[in-house]
């Protein structure tokens, strides 16, 4: 008597355990059992139970670029609209494109401004502008690598996806076995 109550205790853990559990389906759609969770409600369960949501995720295996890139919540769900259709791809990556020239170009604008001044009176050009231009125009070189075709969308939000809801069964299981 006491071996089946001990099997039916284990089989209620186990079940309730797996109930638990996440599992990331692809395409932004998140499971938990039958139900499915928003990304808006798994972010504030995220947040809520101080889960980190700055990952760093793999860019693409085959890729000469950095093997990792460093991608918050916001960032994944926006790659995994543009990871949806090629329309989406299109607008994201002309945003991305549009954005980063504009910041290219107005970070080494700010550069070559302070070489004239300094060309035309030395006592007057500073450090700042440089500094900033070079901080811009990073950004916007940054925001043109982002630049890429459908499928790189697609596989990157979806093993940023994949890790977050990794960590979080690993949280939830952490705190259920104590």
């Amino acid at each position: 008597m006491k071996l089946l109550t001990t099997i039916a205790a284990v089989l209620i853990s186990i079940s309730a355990h797996s109930q638990e559990k996440l599992i990331y389906q692809g395409d932004g759609i998140i499971t938990q059992g039958l139900d499915t969770i928003s990304l808006g409600d798994f972010e504030r369960v995220c947040k809520a139970i101080g889960l980190t949501l700055i990952q760093r995720v793999d860019r693409r295996p085959s890729s000469l670029l950095p093997r990792k890139i460093q991608m918050t919540y916001g960032k994944a769900i926006e790659k995994s609209l543009a990871g949806q259709s090629e329309q989406e791809t299109i607008k994201y990556n002309t945003k991305k494109k549009v954005l980063g020239l504009a910041e290219l170009a107005f970070g080494y604008g700010l550069i070559l401004w302070n070489l004239v001044d300094f060309e035309n009176n030395p006592d007057e050009a500073d450090w700042v502008r440089p500094v900033l231009g070079l901080a811009i125009g990073s950004h916007g070189l940054m925001g043109i690598n982002d630049v890429s075709k459908r499928s790189n969308h697609k596989y990157q939000s979806d093993v940023y996806f994949e890790v977050i809801v990794s960590s979080y069964n690993n949280y939830t299981s952490r705190r259920f076995q104590r």
